[in-house]
């Protein structure tokens, strides 16, 4: 019978970058079948004890080098994904910030009152900051060579502002939009997650989705900023 390619195999396990004590359970297996029967002993479904034994069919097949720099590839990919979805509400946060302060721009607006819908982004603009101050100290300083350190206070003052419902001006909507953007690149470097996922979603469905989101929130900010002028 011939041997399942290692891309296949790679492809059949990929879930389990997200399960570091499967790997060490396949790590540990003397043969697929025993990694099969090892997962199902710890209560996993059949399916997914499969997994287990395509990924030991690798270090058997292909031998333990090959094994180790699948799983290192497996980890790597889960844990962009991971960021992916961390990162997606500070993604559009962000978008979202931008596009007000250029709706002021063309409308030569100098303040705003946030609109109701947008209540939301004030939660994640106060998860920023507090993200911000979670950084390692490379982190840290990637965020300041990046220029978000020196606009954290017109973060703050933006969180302080939008929960009073206090009128914003345009520097502060750029310049806390510009805080929410550096810090998913300072933590992405903290997390050890490659530039490209900063954020680039034009390959998913969730980038798809989320920008029907956002367009359809920003027709609403103008039908009801418009209404507000009348």
């Amino acid at each position: 019978m011939a041997k399942i390619s290692l891309e296949e195999l790679k492809a059949r396990s990929r879930e389990l970058g997200f399960n570091p004590e499967c790997i060490e359970l396949v790590r540990a297996a003397k043969s697929p079948t025993a990694a099969y029967e090892l997962s199902i002993a710890r209560g996993s479904y059949p399916e997914f004890a499969k997994k287990c034994r395509y990924l030991a069919m690798i270090k058997r097949d292909y031998g333990k080098a090959a094994f180790e720099r699948i799983v290192a590839e497996l980890v790597a990919n889960a844990k962009c994904n991971h960021f992916i979805f961390w990162a997606f509400p500070f993604a559009q946060t962000a978008s979202r910030l931008f596009y007000l302060r250029d709706w002021m721009q063309k409308h030569n607006k100098d303040i705003l009152v946030l609109p109701a819908q947008d209540e939301f982004y004030i939660d994640v603009v106060e998860e920023c900051i507090a993200a911000c101050g979670r950084f390692d100290e490379a982190a840290k300083a990637h965020f300041t060579e990046l220029g978000g350190a020196q606009y954290l206070d017109e973060a703050e003052q933006f969180v302080e502002s939008a929960k009073a419902g206090n009128a914003i001006d345009k520097y502060c909507l750029e310049k806390t939009g510009r805080v929410v953007k550096e810090m998913l690149y300072a933590s992405a470097l903290m997390y050890g997650v490659p530039d490209t996922f900063v954020p680039n979603f034009s390959s998913d469905i969730a980038h798809f989705v989320w920008q029907l989101r956002l367009q359809k929130e920003n027709e609403e900010t103008t039908a009801s900023l418009k209404g507000a002028e009348k």
